[in-house]
C-alpha cells in the first residue's frame, strides 16, 4: 500500500508508475496528482492510496514520487520517518489475535491494546494466539499506536 496521506479535499490522487529491483532494493515510482485551481471537488479529508500485490521484489522498498522525494514508511528508523529520540515505546506482551486486516491486539502490563500493523503483517506469521511477543511501536499524529517491529519473545 502507498498513499500521499490526509488531503484537505478531493481531486488528489496517487498512481504506481513503475516497479524495478535495483542494487538489493524495490523502488516504487508513483505519480501524484493535485486538484487544479479551479477544479470543483469535494469539500472533505481525503487519503487518496494505492494498493498493489506483486511477487519477486528485494522486501527492501523505496517509495519515490517522480518529482524525486521520498515517503517514508512504516519500517523506517526514528531519523528517516521523522519521529522523534524518546517517541519509540518498547515492550513485551501476549499476543491476543488480528482485530481486523490492518490491527492486532496485544495485552500489555494487563491492558488490551490496539496496534496498527500496515508493514509487518509478514511477521504475523509464525505468531499464534497467546504466545508472548515484543513489541517496539510508536504513537502517530492520531493517537494510534503504529507497530515497528513484532516478534516472539522467547
Amino acid at each position: 500500500m502507498v498513499s500521499s496521506g490526509e488531503k484537505p479535499t478531493g481531486g488528489y490522487d496517487i498512481d504506481i508508475k513503475s516497479i524495478e529491483d535495483g542494487e538489493g532494493v524495490t523502488q516504487v515510482l508513483v505519480k501524484e496528482t493535485v486538484p487544479g485551481k479551479d477544479s470543483m471537488n469535494t469539500t472533505a479529508l481525503t487519503y487518496p492510496y494505492v494498493i498493489v500485490k506483486f511477487k519477486g521484489t528485494t522486501g527492501k522498498f523505496r517509495i519515490v514520487n517522480e518529482d524525486g522525494e521520498v515517503f517514508a514508511t512504516l519500517n523506517d528508523k526514528p531519523a528517516e520517518s521523522k519521529i522523534k529520540p524518546g517517541e519509540i515505546f518498547e515492550g513485551t506482551g501476549t499476543y491476543n489475535g488480528q482485530i481486523d486486516s490492518n490491527s492486532i491486539e496485544i495485552e500489555v502490563n494487563g491492558e488490551a491494546r490496539a496496534f496498527m500493523i500496515y508493514d509487518v503483517k509478514d511477521q504475523l506469521a509464525n505468531i499464534s494466539e497467546g504466545e508472548r511477543v515484543s513489541i517496539s511501536y510508536y504513537k502517530n499524529e492520531n493517537g494510534q499506536l503504529m507497530v515497528i517491529s513484532l516478534e516472539k519473545f522467547d
